[in-house]
């Protein structure tokens, strides 16, 4: 038997058409749910430099005000002594939440959310 060309056309529709539905089916699983939120809502300025998230699936956010903490349900603003705009933050594995701000670096304590800053 002889495929001709006109017959790869068909081949190829027909394999597109019973493969392209559960293609399609699967993309509606992995798409996430992004959720928007105002700075009215946080009480901090809208401008947020950095993200990261703790063990414990909690946010924090390096914003203008401070660092924010996110644990799902709500907001906390903690400020730097000289009130300075925080840049960076990382979490560890030890509880100990990393930020840096213009001329200073440090951590949080999670217990008390109090800084431990670092002045180069």
């Amino acid at each position: 038997m002889r495929i001709y060309p006109h017959n790869y056309f068909w081949i190829i529709l027909v394999c597109f058409v019973l493969v392209a539905p559960f293609n399609l089916r699967g993309q509606q699983f992995t798409k996430p749910e992004v959720i928007n939120y105002p700075k009215s809502t946080y009480k901090a300025e809208g401008q947020n430099w950095s993200v990261t998230q703790d063990e414990n699936r909690i946010m924090y956010f390096g914003n203008n005000q401070g660092l924010l903490r996110y644990d799902g349900e709500q907001w906390q603003l903690f400020t730097l002594p000289q009130k300075k705009v925080i840049r960076s933050v990382a979490a560890d594995h030890e509880g100990k939440i990393f930020s840096g701000a213009f001329g200073e670096f440090g951590y949080w304590q999670k217990i008390f959310m109090a800084p431990c800053i670092t002045t180069p």
